[in-house]
């Protein structure tokens, strides 16, 4: 189906750069930095590079601020994550850490975090808050999304005066 380009046939070529790289962003969004990276990869000269990337940015191809607002509320509105989960996931996709932190402050209240964490709980079902270890499982369960300690007993402490009216 898809042939993989080891190296490009002509790292000087701006055209195929960009071709390239309209290639990877049908697949999906990419951040700046990842996709110099895959550029890069490609043996393509850092001028192609720049020109590439300047031809892109004139088509708004490429808007870090705009992917950013996107995947933070993907993440949490969809998947409900919390906030230290969507900020590994970032960084994985190669965001710098002000951008995220930036972003994340504009975007993802300590309210925010409360709201999707109670979403999160309501959706969990036949789970019996009296029962320690399903209640323990439970917990680590919202800290491996990403909730912030703190957040996950706050919540823990207001199911179980909930469970007891």
């Amino acid at each position: 189906m898809f042939q993989r380009i080891k190296k490009a046939k002509n790292a000087s070529s701006v055209e195929e750069a960009y071709n390239y790289a309209l290639r990877l962003l049908e697949f999906r969004f990419r951040g700046e930095d990842e996709l110099r990276g895959k550029l890069t990869e490609k043996s393509f000269t850092p001028a192609v590079i720049h020109a590439t990337f300047a031809k892109l940015h004139e088509y708004k191809y490429v808007d870090d601020a705009r992917l950013l607002e996107a995947l933070i509320r993907q993440y949490k509105e969809v998947g409900l994550y919390g906030p230290v989960y969507v900020k590994q996931k970032l960084l994985q996709r190669k965001f710098s850490s002000e951008q995220i932190n930036s972003a994340l402050e504009d975007q993802y209240s300590a309210d925010d975090e409360t709201l999707v964490a109670k979403q999160f709980l309501a959706k969990q079902k036949n789970i019996d808050l009296s029962d320690l270890k399903q209640k323990q499982r439970l917990m680590q369960k919202f800290l491996r999304r990403g909730f912030r300690p703190s957040l996950v007993f706050k919540i823990f402490g207001q199911a179980n005066l909930d469970n007891e009216d």
